[in-house]
């Protein structure tokens, strides 16, 4: 409880409703807050001493894994900040790919396992830096922590099937007839018959139904700019055209005039 309220001071809460453990954005703030923490100085490291200064022993391991988490939390810091570079050079993948072997050396120093994601960071992701264009930091950002989400209620819901096999083809299964027009038009149709029991969906949808609505506004008003454009340039096309023939209107009517007056001239 001690140590969840020094976390707290930094903004960093367990989430109870996922195994009270730290999503990624409490993470981050422990990352940079590593040597406030668990530095020579840090709170917790300090707080963790208190408990064992008659016993010389337990206060060097406390000190000895303190300073191994606030260097594992400094790598994993760097080696994230490289990762989401945008258009990265050859120079700064390589870079990237030497800051995560280090931090992947020292988790396994530590003892830990090694996680699908570690594997992933390790193995994976400098390749795809160097193969999507402009690079994966807007992917991860936006992306990577939102399908692992999504994977968890899935890995949560078909636990209880026995094999991964099985977990595999009942999920292909869902997301198959998710993807299924019909599927889709049916749920609209359900929706738009029981929207008035529940609020909330009422309200997303009308938010829904006004970015449309203003949407439509944007393109209406691009589009009357664009015909009033084009109408300008028929117009001055036309005006153009008129003065072109006024000119050879007058030329006709100086040569009638030139024949009356002279006669017609035989070269």
């Amino acid at each position: 409880m001690i140590v969840d309220r020094i976390f707290q001071k930094i903004g960093a809460n367990r989430a109870h409703y996922f195994g009270r453990v730290f999503e990624g954005v409490d993470i981050r703030k422990i990352m940079a807050k590593s040597d406030d923490l668990f530095g020579v100085d840090g709170e917790i490291r300090l707080k963790l001493l208190e408990h064992v200064t008659t016993n010389s022993g337990k206060a060097d391991k406390v000190h000895q894994t303190c300073s191994d988490i606030c260097l594992a939390l400094k790598l994993w810091d760097g080696a994230f900040s490289d990762i989401h570079m945008q258009n990265p050079s050859v120079e700064h993948c390589q870079s990237t790919q030497k800051r995560i072997d280090k931090a992947m050396a020292h988790i396994r120093s530590m003892g830990f396992s090694i996680t699908p994601k570690m594997h992933g960071m390790e193995k994976h992701v400098v390749t795809q830096m160097q193969t999507i264009p402009g690079g994966i930091g807007k992917l991860m950002e936006h992306w990577i922590e939102q399908y692992h989400q999504i994977g968890h209620r899935f890995d949560m819901a078909y636990c209880r099937v026995g094999s991964l096999t099985g977990q595999a083809a009942i999920r292909s299964s869902v997301e198959k007839r998710g993807r299924n027009p019909r599927v889709q038009m049916n749920k609209q149709f359900l929706l738009e018959k029981f929207v008035g029991r529940n609020k909330k969906r009422s309200a997303a949808i009308a938010n829904d139904e006004k970015k449309i609505h203003i949407k439509q506004e944007r393109r209406n008003e691009a589009l009357a700019e664009i015909l009033v454009a084009i109408e300008s340039k028929k117009i001055e096309a036309i005006r153009q055209k008129l003065k072109v023939q006024e000119d050879l209107d007058e030329l006709d009517e100086l040569a009638d005039l030139e024949t009356k007056l002279f006669g017609l001239i035989v070269a």
